[in-house]
């Protein structure tokens, strides 16, 4: 009998934190709203990938399947609930904002996310 897999979500999110952190540090000294701005938008990006993953490695086994498929439902409607609404906050509350650094590295996060993903998916199958 195997153990069910669980990735190293707390190391995959510390890393991405931690690369976020770098990019924001190295582009306050060029411009300070665009590197508040990459902030936000890598923290909306982890926030929510962070949501539906805690959701999503909540239950493990054959005989909790409904609640499994349950929690994957759940995760990514709150994991959509949540973007909506912190980029909803994002617009209305941070004045100025600079809309494409909130994008781009909101895009870099997820991608960053997915290849830290599949990274230990392909490692763990070795």
């Amino acid at each position: 009998m195997s153990t069910p897999y669980k990735p190293p979500l707390k190391r995959i999110y510390s890393i991405q934190l931690l690369l976020l952190l770098i990019c924001s540090a190295a582009l306050a000294s060029q411009d300070w709203v665009v590197a508040y701005s990459t902030l936000c938008g890598g923290m909306i990006a982890i926030s929510a990938n962070a949501w539906f993953a805690r959701q999503v490695f909540r239950y493990h086994g054959a005989s909790m399947a409904p609640m499994i498929t349950r929690s994957f439902y759940r995760g990514e409607a709150g994991k959509l609930v949540l973007v909506t609404v912190m980029f909803a906050l994002t617009f209305a509350l941070i004045k100025p904002i600079s809309v494409a650094a909130l994008f781009c590295s909101f895009v870099a996060l997820i991608l960053i996310n997915a290849g830290m993903a599949a990274r230990y998916t392909a490692r763990r199958k070795k």
